[in-house]
């Protein structure tokens, strides 16, 4: 009788707070009208509709895609979710309808809806990746904000990399909203380069000064340092570094002769005696400095004199960055500057002729 009365009382209580027969975690609330699809498309088979209120079962599956909804005169883009009805009923519910049980926590519904939408765009095996990052981020110590950084900027590489073909798969898609992902990476903006819908995430220099302020250690402080040198322009990374001369939002010609290429390399030098915890990334930085100074398909903003002392300027400084290979390099690179004609160098554009 005593067990009997126990779980009257428990499932009186469950009846009071609305609370279904569900896991918690896997608990979600229809929010709007919807139907249930035997496929995750507009188009697909309807198997049952669902009503606000109604409680579902969320089974852990996110097509590999978000659609496009209007929901309340609002456009919406979420991927479609895989559940089980009350009755039994197993089917594809678009996540826009839905929400996770604790949906009154706004912050716990917000990070519901990227985690289900970062599934959708990167996969499973990604979003666990993204995940452990998030949980695992730390700042107590210069070498802890080292080895979120660099994560930080892995992961980042990953998902432009994905983002981009996703989007190329996916032409066609009206008014494309990608900017949920800023809060997604903290520590990282979203911008579209162009007309074109193409997104790319940038690191913000200002907040990572603003962590390495906080830590004890002096590797991260060099670290930003340096990334604000070659990003001065709103403290963001960009496609625009310092030392080229804009054309367009995404396009440049080299800037070699004004300095900020070897202002740069001497920031990226002082990080790295600082110590090794960010070498991999600061290297990376170097090589995209040099990389400007000696590709073959590269164009020059400056003209011939003051790409000459610049380049001087470089070799007769003590960076210990520069590698042997990287000085022949450049030294190669210098006496084909001397004669640019010669060696098909196009330089002082500035001229304009």
């Amino acid at each position: 009788m005593r067990h009997i009365l126990i779980a009257l009382i428990i499932a009186g209580l469950h009846a009071c707070t609305g609370r279904p027969d569900i896991p918690e975690n896997q608990a979600l609330t229809v929010v709007y009208p919807a139907s249930v699809r035997k496929e995750p498309a507009e188009h697909g088979q309807v198997l049952v509709q669902v009503t606000p209120g109604e409680h579902l079962k969320d089974l852990y599956r996110v097509s590999p895609y978000v659609a496009s909804i209007y929901l309340k005169d609002t456009l919406r883009q979420e991927p479609w979710l895989y559940i089980q009805t009350a009755s039994g009923t197993e089917g594809w519910v678009n996540g826009g309808a839905l929400a996770p049980y604790n949906h009154d926590d706004a912050i716990a519904k917000r990070q519901w809806v990227i985690r289900k939408r970062f599934e959708a765009w990167f996969g499973p095996d990604l979003t666990r990746r993204w995940q452990g990052w998030l949980q695992e981020q730390g700042y107590a110590s210069d070498t802890a904000f080292a080895r979120t950084i660099l994560q930080g900027f892995q992961l980042r590489d990953t998902l432009n990399l994905l983002a981009e073909r996703n989007v190329m798969r996916n032409p066609g898609m009206a008014n494309l909203d990608l900017f949920w992902l800023e809060e997604a990476m903290p520590g990282f903006v979203l911008q579209r380069l162009g007309s074109a819908p193409v997104f790319h995430l940038f690191a913000d220099i200002r907040y990572l000064q603003g962590k390495a302020q906080d830590t004890p250690g002096l590797q991260d402080d060099w670290f930003a340092a340096a990334y604000l040198t070659a990003f001065p322009t709103d403290s963001i990374e960009s496609m625009l570094p310092a030392w080229v001369f804009p054309i367009t939002t995404t396009s440049s010609y080299s800037n070699l002769g004004a300095g900020r290429h070897l202002q740069t390399l001497q920031a990226i030098d002082t990080a790295l005696r600082s110590g090794n915890a960010l070498e991999a990334e600061l290297l990376n930085l170097k090589d995209k400095v040099l990389a400007d100074i000696m590709d073959s398909d590269r164009q020059y903003w400056q003209p011939k004199d003051k790409i000459l002392q610049e380049m001087q300027a470089v070799l007769s400084a003590d960076l210990s960055c520069l590698t042997r290979r990287d000085r022949l390099a450049l030294e190669a690179r210098l006496k084909m500057f001397e004669q640019p004609e010669k060696n098909n160098l196009t330089i002082n554009l500035r001229s304009g002729r």
